[in-house]
């Protein structure tokens, strides 16, 4: 049943696709990224940004969280951890311009093959509580079908940090077919247990990712691989700007307007 749910659900979104999408501009100059991440479903480029960069950024997201615990607007995980503000680039114009970088917008448009737009941007400062989960409160896909996100790490990220981690390739159909019999899940599942993950590895069906990087790189993924930011240790801290894209077609205001309220869901 779990086979036949998602291979119907991935009929139609492909049908809507054919339909709705819109042209995009091809770019010859980042071919080798864009196949990098149909294949395995990442890209990273380091030293994107500069340090010097990276610390004026870094200081726009204290900026910004400030700002929305003054409004009571800040989203944070019931560890006290994870600290986000989603559509920082309303409060930011230096957040505003990642937010609308051509560069970014070119990869998406150009893995998508038709055209993205950016609902917003988030900023995050994520640092070691005991208990913490880890940014995206664990293992999971962010859809079944193609979304695209932009992550600029604005800060060195090791392993106590909680870095992104991804199993690569399963952004593919034949890996989440594979998924849905090894784990038996219907084909809509969203959200994984470390477990049926640690499962998925063991047999040989991805190899795990894991991001350790410098401050000033940039990952281009596949919202649909299974991710997830790895639980912060003692002493660990990580900021990021992350910029979240959807097929233009889709309503990209009420999109926006969901991470918006994200933190009314907590009360």
């Amino acid at each position: 049943m779990g086979i036949v749910k998602y291979l119907a659900s991935k009929a139609k979104y492909h049908l809507g696709k054919n339909l709705r999408k819109e042209k995009f501009v091809y770019n010859s100059e980042i071919q080798a990224i864009v196949m990098d991440i149909k294949k395995n479903g990442f890209s990273l480029i380091p030293n994107f940004f500069n340090e010097k960069e990276c610390i004026v950024l870094k200081k726009e997201v204290d900026n910004v969280i400030a700002l929305r615990k003054d409004k009571k607007c800040l989203w944070v995980d019931s560890y006290g951890s994870d600290e986000r503000c989603f559509a920082a680039e309303d409060d930011s114009e230096l957040i505003a311009e990642i937010h609308g970088s051509q560069y970014f917008q070119d990869v998406a448009d150009n893995v998508f093959q038709a055209k993205m737009a950016c609902s917003n941007t988030l900023a995050s400062r994520i640092e070691y509580k005991e208990g913490n989960l880890g940014s995206g409160q664990g293992w999971h896909r962010d859809g079944n079908h193609f979304q695209f996100k932009a992550i600029v790490f604005l800060t060195d990220v090791e392993i106590n940090d909680g870095p992104f981690s991804l199993l690569v390739g399963s952004h593919k159909p034949k890996s989440i077919l594979n998924n849905i019999k090894i784990n038996k899940y219907d084909g809509v599942k969203l959200r994984f247990e470390n477990s049926e993950v640690d499962r998925l590895i063991s047999m040989g069906e991805n190899i795990k990712k894991t991001f350790t990087a410098k401050a000033g790189s940039v990952v281009f993924f596949d919202a649909s691989c299974v991710h997830a930011g790895s639980p912060l240790k003692d002493g660990g801290l990580r900021y990021a700007l992350t910029n979240y894209y959807y097929p233009s077609y889709e309503n990209i205001a009420a999109r926006k307007a969901e991470f918006v309220n994200a933190y009314k869901k907590q009360r």
